[in-house]
């Protein structure tokens, strides 16, 4: 989907795309039907109640627009684009809030999806920002398998879970805390240990 983004926002005419955003905003957008690398959305046109059909072909970097417009992209194939694209960022956004390890495995995949169309970039031209974004975005990639320990690197999903189980500096500070206060408790009559009766 990165990769559509970036091809539409090359090509869109910025008044354009500035349209397409307001009616994006609008909440004109809903979703018809999604197949194995196509989108077909329904947008609102908001002078009249007709909606058209907006394709968006993920793999192939193309679109569709049932419109009669001249412009290619139309204001109608961003605003499905922008819709789609939120609704992506969403769920990343939520998975990593609610720190579901699905969300990382989702950031991760976003995040990777960039890689084969800034190779394909650089197969036509090599410049030093292409490369420098290729690497920026060839090391978050790897800095998220390898930290998140994604796809069972360094020890995989047990590992990562042991690690967040470990005592941090709080529960340490807590269990201090404890044990300093045990003992003025049991000046007051109070037995120390599991099993203590009176």
């Amino acid at each position: 989907m990165k990769e559509l983004f970036d091809t539409l926002k090359k090509k869109a005419l910025p008044a354009i795309w500035a349209q397409g955003v307001k009616l994006a905003r609008e909440d004109s957008v809903s979703l018809e039907k999604e197949s194995d690398g196509r989108l077909d959305l329904r947008v609102r046109v908001p002078a009249r109640s007709a909606y058209l059909t907006v394709s968006l072909f993920t793999r192939d970097l193309e679109w569709t627009c049932d419109c009669p417009g001249p412009a290619d992209p139309c204001v109608h194939v961003i605003a499905a684009l922008l819709a789609a694209y939120a609704v992506i960022e969403l769920v990343e956004g939520i998975g990593l809030w609610l720190a579901k390890r699905w969300g990382e495995y989702f950031a991760m995949v976003v995040t990777s999806l960039g890689l084969p169309y800034e190779i394909y970039d650089m197969t036509s031209k090599i410049t030093v920002t292409r490369v420098i974004f290729f690497v920026i975005n060839l090391a978050l990639v790897l800095y998220l398998v390898i930290t998140r320990r994604l796809f069972g690197v360094r020890g995989g999903k047990d590992a990562y879970e042991a690690r967040l189980k470990d005592e941090s500096i709080l529960q340490a500070t807590i269990a201090a805390a404890a044990a300093a206060a045990e003992p003025a408790s049991l000046g007051r009559g109070e037995r120390a240990g599991p099993g203590a009766s009176r």
